[in-house]
């Protein structure tokens, strides 16, 4: 994904919670922060995360390839 697609996805995505819930997204507000990269004291809950799903995916596969 490139920057210039992000503004299309969100409107995409404002679209598709306004007509599955009828609410409008106006209220909520996206912030940006920025955070240091590779720093486990602001990124550790998502690299735990991410890494987590990663090795249920990367088992997930295995097992579906393998037939178990």
């Amino acid at each position: 994904m490139k920057k210039r697609d992000v503004l299309r996805h969100i409107k995409d995505y404002q679209a598709f919670i306004k007509t599955q819930t009828g609410k409008n997204l106006k209220s909520c507000e996206i912030q940006y922060e920025i955070t240091a990269a590779h720093l486990l004291a602001q990124n550790g809950t998502a690299e735990h995360l991410n890494c987590t799903l990663i090795e249920h995916v990367c088992a997930i596969m295995l097992c579906h390839i393998l037939e178990i």
